[in-house]
């Protein structure tokens, strides 16, 4: 820009800089190369794997099928790590590019000329630009949303894009605690491991105590039947483990679904003896206990830990075992019908529609009848952080949980 009054020109740059944060700095991903992997060249080396051990712990069964594994899968598909940037914008085209480009152009000519006829020039490329970018981009989504159709993940994978809350929602830069503010790289980290291993406890500590003799044990009916863990079969894995969602968070262990699918057939068996020593030991692996969490913005002040709700994600292995475990315990819970009828979460075909669904009928049926509905919703605050553990361990006692089932619940 020439302002008359020197030889010199300003420079100078334009630079859009966040509103709360100037410079976010660069992120990294770590991810497995799979540019060189070959299927056929890793199934014959998982095959060839000598998986058995002498020992009869699960924690060292484990490690010890973990370390070929990963052993294998780091030759196959190493582990690289990359800077990345925000990424590429889908919707601008070639032409649209090479327009803004020319746009950019007539505006350093007009800047350089100070002519009317150039700003003129530049200022019907702006308008001719923006109205381009703008029915690019509405094409582009509506395209995308009918694509989606049906797919609920996928389309709010594209709302987040428009509303821009998955960027929002990334990284933690500043916590508050006790009025100083946290921007250190571990401290943050540091307080929110603080902030959800105590997150129970202190409502829990508000709870009042049952001061008239009276006892959760008072409304629960004993089970005659003993619940005991069932040997599971290589077949039962091989279907789990060919259902995983290659989609899926790795966790800790960083073994992806999509190499777990790519020989699930081959590694069944080993794994299938682990489940089952697990079982009749009563034993979980200390391993597959450790989860890689991560505090998720809900609303109100982002320095706020209070604002954030962790989200733990444990290795499939563990997932693949625990849905083991479930099925067996529910299918008895079930056969001994301990569970009420009126629960509609986490129960098969069962959800919130069911539970309206009965609110709705039986709140209809009243009114038919002449009567007046009055209804109390209960929001309990941390509700699962907030269970007492020997409260349900003794229950699940009662329901005739016993022997190495109940061991192996009590440590998981």
């Amino acid at each position: 820009m020439h302002i008359g009054i020197s030889d010199h020109s300003f420079i100078y740059v334009y630079r859009k800089l966040s509103p709360e944060f100037a410079f976010k700095g660069h992120s990294t991903k770590t991810y497995r190369n799979f540019s060189n992997f070959n299927r056929e060249n890793f199934r014959r080396d998982i095959s060839r794997q000598y998986w058995s051990c002498t020992s009869d712990d699960p924690n060292v069964l484990w490690a010890d099928w973990k370390a070929k594994f990963l052993s294998i899968v780091n030759s196959h598909a190493p582990i690289k790590t990359k800077r990345v940037g925000s990424g590429k914008v889908p919707w601008i085209t070639s032409d649209l590019r090479k327009g803004m480009r020319d746009r950019d152009l007539a505006k350093r000519k007009a800047i350089k000329s100070n002519n009317p006829l150039d700003w003129a020039v530049y200022k019907r490329l702006c308008i001719r630009i923006n109205g381009e970018v703008k029915s690019t981009k509405a094409s582009y989504y509506a395209s995308a949303f009918v694509q989606s159709n049906g797919n609920s993940r996928k389309t709010w994978q594209l709302i987040n894009e428009l509303t821009s809350r998955q960027k929002n929602n990334a990284s933690v830069k500043e916590l508050k605690l006790n009025e100083n503010s946290v921007t250190n790289s571990h401290e943050p980290s540091n307080a929110f491991n603080d902030h959800f291993s105590t997150i129970g406890t202190k409502p829990a500590n508000e709870v009042p105590l049952v001061t008239d003799g009276s006892s959760y044990a008072d409304y629960i009916v004993s089970s005659d039947n003993i619940f005991i863990f069932s040997p599971i079969s290589s077949s039962k894995v091989f279907s789990l483990l060919n259902k995983l969602s290659i989609s899926k968070a790795t966790g800790l262990v960083n073994i992806s679904a999509k190499l777990i699918r790519e020989c699930a057939d081959l590694i069944s068996i080993p794994l299938c003896d682990i489940f089952n020593n697990s079982l009749s030991s009563g034993l979980f692996s200390d391993d597959w206990k450790c989860a890689r969490v991560t505090p998720l913005f809900k609303q109100g002040e982002r320095t706020d830990v209070n604002n954030y709700r962790p989200i733990s994600v444990i290795s499939i292995i563990a997932e693949v075992f625990e849905r083991i475990v479930y099925d067996q315990l529910y299918t008895f819970l079930a056969n001994e019908e301990m569970i009420t009828n009126q629960q509609s979460g986490f129960r098969s075909l069962h959800s919130s529609v069911t539970a309206l669904l009965e609110a709705t009928d039986s709140w209809a049926l009243d009114i038919d009848r002449g009567n007046v509905n009055a209804v109390v919703f209960l929001d309990l605050k941390k509700a699962f952080d907030t269970v007492d553990h020997d409260v349900l361990l003794s229950k699940l006692s009662l329901y005739g949980i016993q022997e190495s089932a109940y061991d192996c619940l009590s440590r998981i």
